[in-house]
C-alpha cells in the first residue's frame, strides 16, 4: 500500500479556487496536510502522473462539487478512482467528503453522494473551521489511504483493442455516473431502496451517440470490471435480430478465452464456459450489448445478459422500453443547464457588460434539444461568428430562420437529420402525421386530444385507433406521451421542418390539422 503522504487530496475545478481557497486555509489551519495541485505540482512535472501518485497517497477526497466540477476532465478522473478505491473496501463513499458551494444538490453525481456524504458550504460560510473540524473527524475515522487505483489498462477488452473514446461534446457526465450506479448497485441499493440491478438501458436519439456513451463509460469505470469489458456490436447486419447476432458474436469472444468449438448455435455451453473464465479473473466483468434496434428485441436483454452472478450489463439503443430488468438511463436529451455549460465551455466566451448572452445559448439549446452533434455544431458557428460580442444572439436568430438549416453544413449534424427525417417518412399514415403535427408547434408539443380528432378525420390510424397510435409513438426515443400532450424531440421537429415540409403531405396534413383545431 502507498505511504500516507496527505490527510486530504482537494479536488476543485480551477475556475473555483477564490472561492474554495478559504476552506483550503481553514483545513491547513486544522493541522491537515492538504494536497492541492495550485500549490504542490511542481514544473515539469507530468500533472496527470503527480495527480495519481498524490490521490492514491491520500487519506480523504474532498471534491469542492460545483456545477461545473464534472466538466473538469481531472475533477471527474479524481473523484472516480476515490469511488473505485472505495467500492474495493466495500463502501465507495468512504473516501469521499463531498462540499457543495451551491443550495441545490441535483448537480452532484452520483446519486450516492447526494445526501449521504454532502456538505452544504453555505451552512459554514461564518464557520468554516467547524467545516473543516467535521473533515478532519472524517480522516481521523477512516484513516490509511486511497491506494494506488486498479490499472484501467489491465482490463481485458473483447475483441480488442479498446477504443479511444468520443473526442468531441459529452453534455452526459451525470448519465455516466447514473448508469454505474445501476450497473454495480450494491454500493447503492442502501440509497434507492432497491436490490435488483446490475443492468442498465442507455436509450439515445441515435445510435452513434449512445455507442460514444457506452464506450466512453467503459472506459471511465474500466478498473471497476477487472474479470474484462465484452462488447457486442448487435446492429452489424441490418435486419438480423439481436439473439442471432449475438450467437455470432458469442461464438469469438469463446475463442478469444478459450472456450471455442462447436456451431455458433452452442451458446448455453459458450456462456458457461465465459462465465468460469471471468470467475477465475477474480473480479466482476462488463457485458455490453450494443445497438438494440426496435421492438422485436425487446426480450432480447432478459435473453443475453452477463452470466456472471456479479457482472454488469450495459445495453444501449434507440427504444425506451424492454421487457426486461434494468434502470434506464435515457440521453436522448439532457438537462438543459448542462447542456449550455457545454456550449459555453467550447463557445466564444461571453462578453462583460453585454446583457441576455446566456438566455440566447439556453434558446440555441432547447433549438438542437442539447444533442452532442448539434451542440458541436452550434460551437463552430458561434466560434465563427462575427462580430464576437453577438455571437450567441446572431446563432440564435439563425437557428430560427424558416428556410434553411444553418447547421446542415455539419456532416454529422446533416446524417442524423436525414435519418430522422427518412424514419418519418417510414412511419405509417397515422403516425406519420402525428409526429409532423407535433414538429409544427412552436413548443415541438401539440395536444394529445387535438391529434386523436385529427387522426379521426384522416383515418389514418388503423387498427391501433388514435390512442394506440400516440402510445406507440411515446416509446419512441423521439417522442414522447406526457401530461396530455405529445412531444418531439426538437432535432426531429428540424427534421421535419427543413428536409419534408414542401410536400405535399404536409400540405395535405396542415389542411387536417386546421380542421381539427377548430372543433
Amino acid at each position: 500500500m502507498a505511504s500516507a503522504g496527505w490527510d486530504v487530496f482537494f479536488s476543485y475545478p480551477r475556475a473555483d479556487y477564490p472561492l474554495a481557497a478559504p476552506l483550503i486555509a481553514a483545513l491547513n489551519a486544522r493541522g491537515l496536510r492538504t494536497f492541492v495541485d495550485r500549490s504542490h505540482v511542481r514544473d515539469f512535472t507530468s500533472i496527470s502522473g503527480a495527480l495519481a501518485d498524490n490521490l492514491a497517497r491520500s487519506t480523504l477526497l474532498v471534491a469542492f462539487y460545483s456545477e461545473r466540477y464534472l466538466f473538469r476532465r481531472s475533477c471527474n478522473y479524481e473523484l472516480t478512482a476515490a469511488f473505485v478505491a472505495g467500492q474495493r473496501e466495500g463502501d465507495p463513499c468512504r473516501r469521499i467528503a463531498v462540499v457543495n458551494p451551491h443550495a441545490s444538490f441535483d448537480h452532484i453525481h452520483p446519486t450516492e453522494l447526494r445526501d449521504r456524504r454532502s456538505l452544504a458550504l453555505y451552512e459554514y460560510n461564518d464557520r468554516l473551521a467547524e467545516l473543516a473540524g467535521i473533515i478532519e473527524d472524517r480522516v481521523r475515522r477512516v484513516g490509511g489511504v486511497i491506494g494506488t487505483p486498479p490499472d484501467a489498462a489491465r482490463t481485458p477488452w473483447y475483441p480488442p483493442p479498446p477504443p479511444v473514446g468520443s473526442v468531441g461534446v459529452q453534455p452526459y457526465r451525470g448519465e455516466l455516473w447514473a448508469a454505474h450506479s445501476a450497473l454495480r448497485p450494491g454500493a447503492a441499493a442502501y440509497h434507492t431502496g432497491s436490490w435488483e440491478g446490475g443492468t442498465a438501458r442507455v436509450c439515445a436519439l441515435d445510435q452513434p451517440t449512445a455507442t460514444a456513451f457506452a464506450q466512453d463509460y467503459a472506459l471511465q469505470f474500466s478498473a471497476a470490471y477487472p474479470g474484462g469489458v465484452f462488447w457486442f456490436s448487435l446492429a452489424e447486419r441490418p435486419g438480423e435480430h439481436a439473439p442471432d447476432t449475438f450467437a455470432r458474436r458469442l461464438a469469438t469472444m469463446g475463442d478469444l478465452v478459450g472456450v471455442g468449438g462447436g456451431p455458433p448455435e452452442e451458446t448455453a455451453r459458450r456462456l458457461a464456459g465465459i462465465a468460469e473464465h471471468v470467475e477465475r479473473a477474480d473480479g466482476p466483468s462488463l457485458w455490453v450489448l450494443d445497438g438494440l434496434r426496435g421492438p422485436h428485441d425487446r426480450e432480447a436483454p432478459w435473453m443475453l445478459r452477463n452470466p456472471q452472478a456479479r457482472g454488469s450489463t450495459l445495453i444501449t439503443g434507440q427504444v425506451t422500453r424492454y421487457d426486461g430488468p434494468g434502470t434506464l438511463v435515457d440521453i436522448t436529451e439532457p438537462d438543459g443547464e448542462v447542456a449550455r455549460a457545454v456550449l459555453l465551455q467550447g463557445g466564444p466566451p461571453l462578453v462583460a457588460g453585454r446583457p441576455g448572452q446566456e438566455v440566447f445559448a439556453d434558446r440555441i439549446v432547447r433549438h438542437v434539444g442539447g444533442h452532442p452533434a448539434a451542440l458541436a455544431a452550434a460551437q463552430r458557428l458561434l466560434n465563427a461568428a462575427d462580430p464576437p460580442d453577438l455571437a450567441y444572439e446572431n446563432v440564435h436568430r439563425q437557428l430560427g430562420d424558416p428556410q434553411v438549416d444553418a447547421l446542415d453544413f455539419d456532416a454529422r449534424y446533416s446524417r442524423l437529420t436525414a435519418r430522422l427525417a427518412n424514419e418519418v417518412s417510414a412511419l405509417g399514415d397515422g403516425a406519420r402525421a402525428a409526429v409532423v403535427w407535433a414538429s409544427l408547434g412552436t413548443t415541438w408539443a401539440v395536444s394529445a386530444e387535438t391529434v386523436a380528432r385529427a387522426l379521426s378525420l384522416l383515418d389514418g390510424a388503423g387498427k391501433r385507433g388514435p390512442m394506440g397510435v400516440l402510445a406507440v409513438l411515446g416509446e419512441q426515443p423521439y417522442a414522447r406521451l406526457e401530461s396530455g400532450r405529445l412531444r418531439v424531440h426538437p432535432l426531429l421537429a428540424r427534421a421535419v421542418r427543413y428536409r419534408i415540409a414542401d410536400s405535399e403531405l404536409m400540405k395535405e396534413l396542415s389542411g387536417v390539422w386546421e380542421e381539427a383545431s377548430r372543433r
